[in-house]
C-alpha cells in the first residue's frame, strides 16, 4: 500500500537496501522522515480497522536529500473514522482543560475525593502532567491534489445464508446450522492520517523486569486520573496503549476513543457509545 500512496517514497541506500521517506504537511509546511524499521503493523491489512503501520524515523531534508539527522521518533500512519477528530485534537484539548483548572480560584469538591488529588495539582501547576502522555511533534492528514485521502462510507453484501458455528457444535448438523445473514455489512469512511511522536517506546506487553512494569502501571493510573481531571474517560485502556519510555516513565497513548463527560446530553449520549479494543475485553 506504500507504493501507491505519494507521500511515501521508495529509495534505496548506497548498498542497494530499500527504505521509505514520508512525507508530512503540516501548516503548509513539508517535514520528511526517513524510516528506519517497522516498530508495528498489529493488524494492518484489516479492512475494517485503522490499518495502523508505526516506524521508527529519523528526521531528513527532502525526497532527493535523505541523509538523516535528530534523535530517532516514532512515526504512526493510520486511517481514521472520517468524522472523528484526530488525536492530536483530542490530546490539545485535554491539555488545555487541565491547563484551566491552574485559573481556578477554589476547586470543586469532587476533586478532594482523589487519594493523591494535590500530586495531581502539583502536575497540573508545573506543567509535568504532560510527560503521561506522547510528545506530539508533527501531524497531518494526507491529501492527494486538492482532496484528503480517504475511503467513503460503503457497504458490502454477504451471502443471504451462513453457517451459524454456535448451532453447528449443538446439533452436529451443517444442514440445520444455516442461519439468515445480514444483507450486507457498513464500513464507515476513513480519512489517511499520519502522526509524529518524539518517544521511542515500548508497550506494557514487551516489558520484561517488574520494576519497570509496576512503575509504567502507576504513571499510567496517574495518566488516567489526569483525564479525569479534565472531565474525560479513555474507552481504550490495554497493554499496547500503555506505554513505557527508557524504562522509568510510563505514558497513556491512543487518545483516538477518548470522550468528553458530564458536560452536556449530546456529549453524554455519545459516550455511552461501546468503544473498545475487542480482542481485549472479556
Amino acid at each position: 500500500m506504500l507504493g501507491y500512496d505519494p507521500t511515501v517514497k521508495r529509495c534505496c541506500d548506497e548498498s542497494g537496501k530499500p527504505f521509505y521517506v514520508f512525507e508530512i504537511v503540516q501548516d503548509e509546511a513539508k517535514h520528511y522522515f526517513y524510516a528506519i524499521r517497522v516498530l508495528s503493523e498489529y493488524c494492518a491489512a484489516r479492512i475494517s480497522g485503522h490499518g495502523t503501520r508505526v516506524f521508527v524515523v529519523w528526521r531528513c531534508s527532502s525526497f532527493n536529500d535523505t541523509e538523516p539527522f535528530g534523535d530517532e521518533a516514532v512515526l504512526k500512519d493510520f486511517w481514521l473514522e472520517e468524522q472523528a477528530p484526530p488525536k492530536w485534537m483530542i490530546q490539545a484539548h485535554i491539555f488545555s482543560c487541565l491547563e484551566e483548572l491552574k485559573k481556578l480560584m477554589s476547586y470543586p469538591e469532587w476533586l478532594s475525593s482523589i487519594t493523591n488529588h494535590e500530586e495531581l495539582l502539583s502536575l497540573i501547576t508545573t506543567g509535568d502532567f504532560k510527560k503521561y502522555f506522547m510528545t506530539i511533534l508533527q501531524y497531518g492528514e494526507v491529501w492527494l491534489g486538492n482532496a484528503c485521502d480517504h475511503v467513503p462510507q460503503q457497504s458490502i453484501p454477504l451471502p443471504i445464508k451462513t453457517h451459524s458455528l454456535a448451532l453447528l457444535s449443538i446439533t452436529n448438523d451443517p444442514e440445520a446450522s444455516w442461519v439468515q445473514a445480514p444483507p450486507e455489512r457498513a464500513f464507515f469512511g476513513r480519512k489517511h492520517c499520519q502522526l509524529v511522536c518524539k518517544e521511542v517506546c515500548q508497550t506494557f506487553a514487551e516489558i520484561m523486569h517488574l520494576n519497570v512494569a509496576v512503575t509504567t502501571l502507576l504513571h499510567g493510573l496517574t495518566a488516567l486520573q489526569l483525564l479525569y481531571l479534565a472531565r474525560y474517560v479513555h474507552c481504550d485502556v490495554s497493554v499496547r496503549n500503555i506505554l513505557c519510555y527508557a524504562e522509568k516513565q510510563g505514558k497513556l497513548s491512543d487518545l483516538e476513543y477518548a470522550k468528553p463527560f458530564g458536560l452536556s446530553d449530546e456529549l453524554r449520549k455519545d459516550a455511552k457509545a461501546v468503544c473498545h479494543t475487542t480482542r481485549f475485553v472479556p
